[in-house]
């Protein structure tokens, strides 16, 4: 979303597709993160885990989020 990433899936299995590829098969819930900025490029998608985003049910409660226009302005700018 806008050169950020905003969400996480987990990963449930592998399937054989044609030519000899393979399919990566993804739980179908989305888990939101941290925003943060990332050019697009194939590595990002594989982090390890202390350079991955945090969850944001990590360090958010309730009542906590800032609307998304406003969390995205403030990423521009790199205040979150």
């Amino acid at each position: 979303l806008k050169h950020r990433l905003v969400g996480r899936c987990e990963i449930s299995g592998f399937e054989d597709a044609e030519g000899g590829r393979t399919h990566i098969v993804l739980k179908p819930l989305l888990i939101p993160v941290e925003p943060i900025p990332r050019r697009a490029h194939q590595g990002w998608r594989y982090f390890a885990g202390e350079d991955a985003p945090h969850d944001l049910s990590d360090f958010t409660v309730s009542g906590d989020l800032l609307p998304r226009e406003l969390t995205e302005q403030l990423s521009e700018i790199g205040l979150v």
